[in-house]
């Protein structure tokens, strides 16, 4: 990264003082049934449930395994019940499993939220699914408390939680055939497996049972099943870090053919109606079309030496290691031996993404002088022109081994990639869309952050098919640029729903990329189509949309992915349909691509997507690494006591503007029925904004960043102090303030809040007179970035010698939080360009650097 005259500049130590902030989001009010009406709704299903279990006790007494029969039940809450895995403990041949959350509940006569003017039957509710094991003693047990409490009598010591669960229980049932199997999606795959061939397989998600005798028999009960129905298991996983068991299980066309025929036969084959068994799922869909290699040459950087260690890695296809654009910027590790069965015209995507991560946009190349360790956990399919992770593998095993090889090394040897500290994953499950439970993936990509100080950047995944647009055709084209743009972001809003972030994005610990329409090309439009965003920082119509996990922000951000001309066609209604560009030909984001001449190693085409988007984002953080070690000369005690890629996750988040793409998006969505929550719909297709690169990495003469960094306990909180510039004060003149806060947290696998720190912070701008202008607050607080923007034109009186202080805060969210918990800090305040204050230099000289000295994690 070029020098400049105005570095980073690095914020005092921070202070202990004392206690966090107590003052949380009040919950909102419910209305629950009451006692005689819960026995009323539930109690002949419960009594249904222990006469099932009694009756299948009889039938089977003590089964071949020689365990007790058991069953999975699921208590349907609504609202939330704290610590009540902590309960079912207290009850013996009770097994905790988890639980999940459940969003949007429709309320009805018995629940729904409580308003100043009565009741609020519009309001949708928030609840939760809570699984457990129970044998025929447990669900007694359970019915005993019921009893109790339906008596009005008080529950004995250490199960008051159950008085809560029985309260707002919405229902009561077993997990069925429809939970494990009708739900995942499975049956129509196999449907669309039949079609190709004679073998079909799926992955097997088990229950996590705490005993390992208990879980090394159900494996093997499953196992069994597997045999009876001819088929054969052909991978395991077992990461108890993260309550994952699975298997990938082949089974033969006959057995699957008699299934998918007759929906009865499935609630009868043993392995789909075992209680051992969680989930059945189609083998995960993570594929990368090779598509059209139809390109130009283009003129290339020359790179010269590139000797530097790898501080990123890529996890993908296997690129074209000599082509041009690539230069020498490449570590390759292929242990699992991909390259023989890759032909070179089918290693598109991972051609495609190291070109990103090593170049940018090739319209206007910016080479990283650094290389770049690339893995391939993807492989050319056999027979169709796709990239997939191999047929018999679980991609949660893939990248556990691959991420453990390059930090720790594996079989004895040493690590691969020491240094890397941010991991490209510009892929996606498209199988599974992100909806309230997170996936094992997902659960693995923050487990490993956490463990080994690497960041991980998801794309959030692409939605290629076409949009109706509620206009006629000849209407659309009659209307504006602006008009059709609106006409357009309203219906991607419109569809939302089907246009989920992808599998693993919803990761806490990482940061989930989403594209913006945007790239360096200036080619003409295409024929029979238009681009009616432009080149503008507004989300990419193919662009996946969030929320995250607990309704988290997901994006975090938005990057360069390309402008996605759309063709306008009719449909058979007579609406408007907008078919979205695939093609090589501009517009889009230039990158290398293997050929269709052979030796061809110059070949370039333009493509588009959040793949691409989040191979901008491992660009930019790798030149973020560089510009951290030029800082790190003078300051490496500040910038040594946390992991460098927290650094790295503080400042792309920190680097990305909201105001221009988010007035754009409100133009367009904005009304009397969003206005008040607005905010969290734009941050639905945004995140935190788009990010801007250098602008957000240096400062300027009106422009000032500084760092803090530091580790917390549970329950502490730790003031930084921001100084003013006194010639600021009193001035009649816009300014902002950006404070960024990230941190990667422990968790909890058996929690539903999954996270263990909930870090944020609490900043005292009113010396500024500046108020909150970004993403919707409380939603910030939902993941481990907090990121906020104020601004105003207020003249605010000041002193010199007066600063900002911004408080950050620790507590526990899912259960105990022992380990203190690294954190980066970044605050930018800043006028208008133009406007003559020496913001930078009045900061720095006020700055007193007393960083106190921590070992690098």
């Amino acid at each position: 990264m070029a020098e400049t005259n105005y570095p980073l500049l690095i914020l005092p130590a921070s202070e202990d003082v004392g206690e966090r902030s107590k003052g949380m989001a009040v919950p909102p009010k419910v209305h629950f049934p009451g006692m005689g009406r819960q026995q009323a709704r539930l109690g002949d299903k419960l009594a249904a449930l222990d006469k099932q279990l009694r009756d299948r006790t009889l039938q089977l007494q003590v089964s071949s395994m020689g365990a007790e029969p058991e069953e999975v039940i699921v208590l349907e809450i609504v609202g939330s019940a704290d610590d009540f895995a902590k309960a079912v403990q207290r009850i013996e041949g009770l097994e905790w499993l988890g639980e999940l959350i459940e969003e949007d509940l429709d309320p009805d006569e018995d629940f729904y939220e409580e308003g100043k003017k009565g009741p609020k039957l519009d309001k949708l509710l928030t609840g939760r699914l809570f699984m457990v094991f129970s044998n025929k003693k447990a669900l007694g047990e359970i019915l005993r408390l019921w009893k109790v409490w339906q008596d009005g009598k008080e529950l004995p010591y250490g199960y008051a939680k159950w008085r809560d669960v029985f309260m707002r229980l919405k229902d009561v049932r077993v997990w069925g055939v429809q939970d494990r199997v009708e739900e995942t999606g499975v049956l129509d795959a196999w449907r669309n497996s039949l079609e190709l061939g004679d073998e079909v397989r799926c992955e097997i998600e088990v229950w996590h049972r705490q005993d390992p005798d208990r879980m090394r028999a159900a494996l093997k009960r499953i196992e069994s099943f597997v045999c009876e129905l001819e088929g054969e298991v052909r991978s395991r996983c077992s990461l108890g870090e993260i309550r994952y068991h699975a298997m990938v299980v082949r089974l033969p066309r006959a057995s699957v053919e008699r299934i998918v025929a007759d929906p009865k036969v499935a609630h009868e084959v043993k392995l789909l109606i075992s209680d051992d068994v969680q989930f059945v799922r189609p083998v995960g869909q993570f594929a990368a079309p090779t598509g059209d290699l139809e390109g130009n040459d283009v003129e290339l950087p020359d790179y010269g030496k590139v000797e530097q260690e790898p501080v990123s890695a890529l996890l993908d296809g296997l690129p074209l290691q000599n082509h041009h654009a690539l230069g020498k910027h490449l570590i390759v590790d292929d242990c699992d031996g991909f390259e023989e069965d890759y032909p070179a015209q089918k290693r598109c995507h991972g051609t495609a993404m190291a070109s990103v991560m090593i170049n940018g946009d090739l319209s206007s190349p910016q080479p990283v002088g650094r290389r770049i360790y690339v893995r391939p956990i993807m492989r050319a399919h056999s027979f169709v022109n796709v990239e997939v992770p191999p047929e018999d593998a679980l991609i949660v095993d893939l990248v556990h081994r691959a991420v453990r090889r390059i930090k720790e090394g594996e079989n004895g040897a040493e690590p691969v990639a020491p240094h890397v500290c941010i991991v490209n994953l510009s892929i996606g499950d498209r199988g599974r869309p992100f909806y309230n439970a997170m996936s094992p993936l997902a659960r693995l990509l923050d487990w490993l952050a956490w463990r080994y100080g690497v960041l991980f950047l998801i794309s959030a995944g692409n939605h290629v098919e076409p949009i109706q647009v509620d206009i006629g055709r000849t209407e659309f084209l009659s209307l504006d640029g602006l008009q059709q743009a609106n006409e357009l972001l309203r219906a991607v809003s419109n569809l939302q729903h089907l246009r989920r972030i992808y599998s693993p994005a919803e990761s806490m610990n990482g940061l989930c990329v989403g594209a913006s329409n945007n790239d360096a090309s200036d080619a003409g439009e295409l024929i029979a189509h238009i681009d009616p965003y432009g080149a503008s920082p507004l989300p990419s119509p193919i662009s996946a949309v969030g929320l995250g996990y607990k309704r988290s922000i997901k994006p975090d951000l938005i990057a360069n992915g390309g402008r996605c001309p759309v063709e306008v066609n009719e449909g058979e209604d007579g609406k408007t349909l907008l078919s979205p560009y695939r093609g090589t030909l501009a517009p889009g984001v230039s990158v290398a691509s293997p050929s269709l001449r052979p030796g061809g190693l110059g070949n370039t085409i333009y493509t588009r997507g959040s793949s691409i988007a989040c191979a901008f984002a491992s660009h930019w953080g790798t030149r973020l690494y560089d510009m951290l070690s030029e800082l790190r000369q003078e300051h490496a005690e500040a910038i040594d006591l946390i992991p460098r890629a927290l650094w790295i996750k503080a400042l792309l988040v920190h680097s990305s503007v909201w105001a221009e793409p988010y007035d754009a998006l409100a133009g367009a969505l904005r009304d009397e029925s969003n206005s008040r929550k607005f905010r969290e719909v734009g941050a639905r297709f945004l995140g935190y904004g788009h990010l801007e690169g250098l602008r957000g990495f240096e400062c300027a003469e009106n422009r000032a960043t500084a760092l803090g960094a530091g580790e917390i306990s549970v329950d502490e909180k730790r003031r930084h102090r921001f100084p003013l510039p006194p010639s600021l004060g009193s001035k009649r003149e816009w300014k902002r303030l950006t404070v960024t806060l990230a941190w990667f947290t422990p968790i909890n696998a058996a929690h539903q809040a999954w996270r263990r720190a909930h870090l944020w912070f609490d900043a005292d701008v009113d010396p500024l007179k500046i108020d909150r202008n970004g993403a919707e607050h409380r939603a910030m607080r939902r993941g481990t970035v907090h990121h906020e923007i104020y601004d105003g034109n207020k003249a605010a009186v000041f002193l010199d010698g007066d600063a900002i202080a911004i408080d950050v805060n620790c507590r526990a969210d899912a259960g105990a939080l022992e380990a203190q918990v690294p954190y980066a800090l970044a605050v930018t305040l800043e006028v208008g360009d133009g406007v003559k204050i020496p913001i930078y230099e009045e900061v720095k000289t006020r700055l007193r650097i007393k960083v106190p000295v921590g070992a690098s994690i």
